[in-house]
């Protein structure tokens, strides 16, 4: 019984990462669940053992993408290494390296634009992790006032996920390198801003 209990949790363990991968590089709405079972090696009909619906499943992969990034944007800003930890974690994140491999990467700008079309479930489980990482952004930013540090955690967000997923969208490679350039010196003007308050939207 236990090593059937253990086969079933690494079954479905098998099923997330595959919808991982396959939602961040082919989309949600493109990814069938024929398709993805086959990915992971598994028959169709398996999937509802583990899944009463690909709604559940998209509201996993959610939760756990947006928290999986989180927590490696707060190891970014930890690593040892030069410069300050905010200043770490852009330059990973706005990098070639980042622009190249859209399905290991942030699932923002990847999952982002489909998910007005998914279930209330699965967003709240995005809007929760999007949360948990402006949180982070926040703490790392100059301000002399929490409102201050969030209104700038929004706008850093915002900058980098925009430029990823237009560096992923323009067919000129150089185009694509100087946006992420671009957005590396004006994410560096942001947090840069001191601690004077942004102005109200």
């Amino acid at each position: 019984m236990r090593r059937s209990r253990e086969q079933t949790a690494n079954t479905r363990e098998t099923i997330v990462a595959a919808a991982a991968r396959r939602f961040r590089s082919r989309g949600i709405d493109a990814t069938g669940v024929a398709d993805l079972m086959a990915e992971a090696g598994l028959t169709h009909g398996g999937f509802y053992t583990h899944f009463r619906s690909k709604d559940e499943l998209v509201a996993e992969v959610c939760g756990r993408a947006l928290a999986g990034m989180a927590a490696s944007m707060e190891a970014a800003a930890n690593r040892p290494g030069a410069g300050e930890p905010l200043e770490r974690l852009l330059g990973r994140y706005l990098s070639r390296t980042h622009r190249d491999n859209p399905g290991e990467g942030c699932p923002l700008p990847t999952l982002g634009p489909e998910m007005r079309r998914q279930s209330d479930e699965a967003r709240a489980a995005f809007t929760a992790g999007l949360e948990s990482t402006l949180a982070l952004l926040a703490r790392l930013l100059p301000g002399e006032t929490d409102t201050a540090r969030r209104r700038r955690s929004l706008g850093l967000l915002a900058l980098m996920t925009g430029a990823l997923a237009l560096s992923r969208a323009v067919a000129d490679p150089r185009l694509s390198d100087e946006m992420l350039a671009a957005a590396r010196a004006a994410a560096k003007e942001l947090t840069d801003a001191g601690t004077a308050e942004p102005p109200p939207a």
